[in-house]
């Protein structure tokens, strides 16, 4: 169990480093001269990694509990 939460710590801390809020990644993306169709596909890729962080998240305070 010990390393199951060592394992899901990891991962949240490295989805905590590629996450970034979608307001400054839109305008970062826009800075870099990316299309509508590129910075909707980034959109879409954060939301999956704020939803996998959510689950790790979910999943560390019922181990925990």
């Amino acid at each position: 169990m010990r390393d199951l939460k060592k394992r899901l710590y990891h991962i949240k801390r490295e989805l905590e480093q590629k996450y970034e809020s979608p307001e400054i990644m839109i305008e970062r993306l826009k800075r870099e001269g990316k299309s509508m169709g590129e910075i909707e596909q980034e959109v879409l890729t954060m939301n999956r990694v704020q939803g996998a962080y959510d689950s790790i998240a979910t999943a560390l305070r019922i181990l925990e509990s």
